[in-house]
């Protein structure tokens, strides 16, 4: 058995489970005993995944596979775990549309403070535009091929039918991702169906960082064509300077699906939220 912190948005539990327990065991206990929604608005099953915190290293981020045990990825005692929801990258009533905005602002505050890859500016009372700035290493378009780049910029506006319909994106600073074009991005699937409530801008701010960090992209329809080439071709250089092997949306639901014994034991504790120290 391994003691280990998991983190949800803004919730944080103590968990206690076997090292030998698979990735997606662990997320579907930690969806059930958070309340996660299990289905994404469309009625398709929602998507989770979980990044592996080192204590002694809490800048260094590793993607858990859905089959790996948490010993095959080396989790110790007192290491984070992080999940999130993923997803590939009409008028409401004022006051729900304010009352999302408001909302998020103190998400976002949140989001900053517990991690510090990720800076904004918000416009507006309510918010409703941030400049993210995101510092971590990405690649970015050179004359003979990516190169690595360590802060990463982009725009998001939340317009008057948020949150029903999605942010609007705009990339401020060159990144080469299979799904990002100059100035323009491809959200995929979250642009075509309703913008998951349960989501809202820690969810896009979270996806925008994995896309930076080559974690999410979708190598079919592509709008970088050079890009997708060279991920699809690079996936073993991916892996090694922390991204992760292109999976389908398929073969994705169908890992979390894998048949596993129901009697996983583990065991979760409330923790103190209080804030953490200053920022470096």
């Amino acid at each position: 058995m391994v003691d280990v912190s998991v983190e949800v948005n803004n919730q944080r539990k103590r968990l206690r489970v076997p090292l030998g327990a698979k990735t997606q065991k662990v997320v579907k206990a930690i969806v059930q005993e958070l309340g996660l929604p299990e289905k994404a608005p469309d009625g398709s099953p929602a998507e989770y995944v979980v990044d592996h915190i080192p204590q002694s290293n809490p800048e260094q981020r590793t993607r858990l596979h859905g089959s790996t045990t948490l010993e095959e990825a080396g989790v110790q005692e007192d290491d984070t775990l992080h999940a999130t929801t993923y997803a590939r990258a009409g008028a409401i009533p004022r006051e729900r549309h304010v009352a999302k905005l408001r909302l998020d602002y103190e998400e976002m505050k949140g989001l900053q403070q517990r991690d510090q890859r990720v800076n904004f500016e918000a416009e507006g009372d309510p918010p409703f535009k941030y400049r993210l700035t995101f510092h971590c290493r990405g690649l970015a378009p050179g004359e003979e091929g990516p190169v690595w780049r360590d802060s990463h910029e982009c725009e998001v506006v939340l317009g008057t039918d948020y949150p029903v319909e999605p942010p609007q994106i705009t990339w401020q600073t060159p990144l080469f991702h299979p799904n990002v074009k100059d100035s323009a991005v491809c959200l995929g699937g979250v642009t075509e169906r309703p913008f998951p409530s349960f989501g809202g801008m820690v969810y896009i701010c979270e996806m925008l960082l994995d896309m930076v960090q080559c974690r999410n992209y979708e190598l079919h329809g592509v709008l970088n064509p050079e890009a997708g080439q060279w991920y699809a071709e690079n996936q073993q250089f991916l892996v090694e300077h922390g991204g992760v092997r292109y999976q389908t949306a398929q073969e994705a639901v169908r890992s979390q699906r894998t048949p596993e014994p129901d009697d996983l034991e583990v065991e979760f504790r409330d923790v103190a939220t209080g804030p953490r120290g200053p920022r470096a």
